[in-house]
């Protein structure tokens, strides 16, 4: 059975005992939330939870022990295989708390308003791992990807 590729290169063969499998439920959520406070300043807050990339073991296996075991020449040149049952290891969970604080300006009888606003973007500066390499070796499990740390962004919007 094949299964679709982690990275360039043809597909990932999957051991016949994985092919009917099962896996367990995967949380996630996320809570959005937000106030109005004296002086007309907002505050606003998000946190979401999800769970990690599914893992990989890739073995490459050599073409000619591959010719010896089907009995002819592959049709592939590159051959590998996942030695983990699917769904059976997840990376790390992805964790994340957003947060705003605004207040809107208005002015006498010009009819419109201000509002400016900072963002703080993963406010607590969580790194998780979000992209791993799956070939078995030196590189298993090297962290190529992490959750993008603290971003800051201030806004103006005028309403007219």
């Amino acid at each position: 059975a094949e299964v679709p590729s982690t990275r360039a290169g043809g597909p990932t063969l999957s051991p016949m005992e994985h092919c009917a499998r099962t896996t367990g439920w995967l949380n996630q959520g996320s809570v959005y939330g937000s106030y109005t406070l004296a002086y007309d300043i907002e505050i606003a807050g998000t946190f979401f939870t999800r769970p990690g990339s599914r893992r990989l073991a890739l073995y490459q296996v050599p073409v000619a022990t591959a010719a010896a075991a089907l009995g002819r020449a592959p049709s592939d040149t590159t051959l590998r295989v996942n030695l983990l049952p699917p769904g059976s290891e997840y990376g790390d969970r992805l964790n994340q708390i957003d947060f705003r604080i605004a207040k809107v300006l208005t002015f006498g009888g010009a009819g419109g308003n201000l509002r400016a606003s900072l963002d703080i973007h993963n406010l607590f500066n969580a790194n998780a791992v979000s992209r791993e390499r799956f070939g078995i070796g030196q590189d298993y499990l090297l962290p190529i990807g992490l959750q993008p740390g603290r971003l800051a962004k201030f806004t103006f919007q005028y309403n007219f």
